[in-house]
């Protein structure tokens, strides 16, 4: 046991104070007040420093008013039966009314361990109240940057979907895709028809991307609008002047959001995909048949195909052949026909060595299924295509002469197959129109009539059948050898205007007048023609239905051609 003085022993009696503290009390102005807790002594001594409080407090103690008060009161004026006083302190029920003053300190002692809004306000309403106190609480969280900084994010917006164009190929949307499988592609999806274009990239380049969309649109053509995203190679000059020139518009979507080109992203999985399923092979093989098969399936939006929706047919595959009528057994012929001669017809053969381009002759030997082999005015034989001849008429039997085929270069060996050829004898110009019409002989002209050999010069091509001015005519007016039908809407129809105008004998002298103006009239041209058998004439036309009067009228300047063409 060691002696100790009455300094250095230690008191046992509480009662008595030791000249010697342990733990010494810090000086008052060193205490921060913010950070020791909010007390009951505090809350009561900022009450009374509080306005509103202090009236509040007031009109507890001593009652309320019965008249109006202002609208900051009215928060406790609703609870003046729930609003109670102890040891200065204004209380709701069992829970705190803290002072102005208190509140943000409070709000921080709420809020250690940065629980959320709904947390805080429980804890908060177990204990204390103000007006506002859930908008304080909220707004204090939302200002605690920690709580920033850590917090969930929020709730995506939803999706808004682009409008639906007008019309196919209107607004396009490009993404690229790979590398995949070794091998990086270019995607361009239609918007109205979900048309999906893959374009296999060496490059990715702006240039190497220009260069596919001209291939691109040169199929499809130009759109109104590209969807796309923020790649460094379509925000280039290149891409962006390329746009431009064509006038077409562009939109970007927000960086790192691909759902703002959603279309264009799903192309892309759904590419990716049906590519994994085709397995190894041929790239391009591949992406033609996942093409193919993605053109021709409907959409379930709209029940048709991509092709259907922008081509407006629907693409043959091999399924269609399955249907019998879809194939027809024979391909259908649209040429109207092929053309084809046989062995003796008079034809025109192209002539590839100048002029004429076209030379007549005659089919002398099929060689072939559309071959020939013709020969000429002057003995030649050509072989010829069907599409380098063309079909030669001749004017109607009994017309053609010697002179007249001599003129055309046909050789007499070939007129053996020609249809036949007369020439009259010369007297039969003198018996011509002896029986029922006179003789009218030719007037004097002022003028010479052309010679033989201006007539035969071969600028000037002789008529089939008219020989020299002093050559003979054959009987008749020559007719032709087709067949004259009437008009089948006239069938049932009669001529009154021929019923009441029969041929009179005076009708029969008028024509034999007309008869002999028009011989002269062909003298002074320089042919010496004899007179038809007008009285023969003296009929119905049965093509035009007009009376023969009326034929000679136009013999001189009217209307009905075709019987004209019966003897002119």
């Amino acid at each position: 046991m060691h002696h100790l003085t009455g300094s250095q022993a230690i008191v046992g009696n509480s009662g008595r104070r030791s000249s010697v503290s342990a733990d010494p009390v810090p000086p008052d102005d060193q205490i921060d007040d913010k950070q020791s807790p909010v007390s009951a002594a505090d809350v009561a001594w900022y009450t009374t420093k509080d306005k509103i409080l202090r009236q509040v407090l007031d009109w507890v103690r001593r009652g309320w008013p019965l008249g109006q008060i202002n609208s900051e009161f009215l928060p406790y004026k609703t609870r003046q039966h729930e609003l109670s006083t102890l040891r200065g302190c204004l209380l709701w029920g069992t829970r705190v009314v803290v002072p102005v003053e208190l509140r943000r300190q409070v709000l921080a002692t709420l809020h250690n361990g940065h629980p959320g809004v709904a947390r805080m306000k429980a804890l908060g309403r177990s204990y204390l109240w103000w007006p506002k106190l859930d908008e304080a609480i909220a707004n204090w969280v939302a200002d605690c940057q920690q709580c920033q900084h850590t917090s969930s994010a929020p709730p995506k917006a939803p999706v808004r979907e682009w409008e639906l164009p007008r019309a196919p190929w209107s607004r396009v949307h490009l993404d690229f895709a790979g590398p995949f499988q070794g091998h990086t592609f270019m995607i361009i999806v239609d918007a109205y028809s979900k048309w999906v274009e893959l374009v296999a990239m060496a490059s990715t380049t702006a240039e190497a991307v220009v260069r596919a969309l001209r291939r691109v649109f040169a199929t499809h053509g130009l759109p109104d609008l590209i969807v796309m995203d923020n790649g460094p190679q379509l925000m280039s000059a290149t891409f962006q002047t390329y746009l431009a020139r064509h006038g077409i518009r562009h939109v970007t979507v927000a960086p790192f959001r691909p759902a703002g080109n959603g279309l264009a992203e799903r192309a892309v999985r759904s590419a990716k995909e049906a590519l994994a399923k085709l397995g190894p092979g041929d790239w391009h093989t591949k992406l033609a048949t996942y093409l193919l098969a993605q053109h021709v399936t409907s959409c379930p939006m709209t029940n048709r195909s991509p092709a259907e929706l922008l081509m407006g047919r629907r693409l043959r595959t091999d399924l269609d052949r399955l249907h019998p009528d879809y194939v027809p057994e024979k391909p259908l012929d649209s040429s109207g026909g092929a053309r084809s001669f046989q062995e003796g017809e008079w034809v025109y053969a192209q002539n590839y060595g100048g002029d004429p381009r076209w030379v007549p002759g005659q089919i002398i030997e099929v060689t072939g299924p559309r071959s020939y082999r013709v020969q000429l005015g002057d003995g030649l034989t050509w072989r010829r295509h069907v599409d380098q001849l063309r079909r030669r008429r001749l004017p109607p039997q009994g017309t053609i002469t010697d002179e007249a085929l001599s003129g055309l270069g046909i050789p007499s060996s070939a007129r053996a197959s020609s249809p036949e050829s007369r020439s009259p004898p010369e007297a039969q110009t003198d018996n011509e129109g002896s029986t029922d019409l006179p003789v009218v002989t030719a007037p004097t002209l002022p003028f010479e009539a052309p010679s033989e050999a201006e007539l035969q010069s071969p600028g000037i091509p002789e008529a089939p059948g008219m020989g020299p001015p002093t050559a003979a005519i054959s009987e008749g007016p020559r007719r032709s050898g087709r067949t004259r039908r009437c008009p089948a809407y006239l069938a049932e129809y009669v001529c009154a205007i021929q019923e009441e105008r029969g041929v009179t004998p005076g009708r029969q002298a008028r024509a034999a007048k007309r008869a002999a103006d028009w011989s002269k009239r062909q003298q002074a041209a320089g042919r010496k023609l004899a007179a038809p058998d007008w009285p023969s004439l003296l009929e119905q036309c049965d093509l035009c239905r007009t009376t023969f009067e009326d034929v000679l009228d136009f013999a001189f300047g009217t209307k009905c051609e075709n019987q004209v063409a019966m003897y002119y």
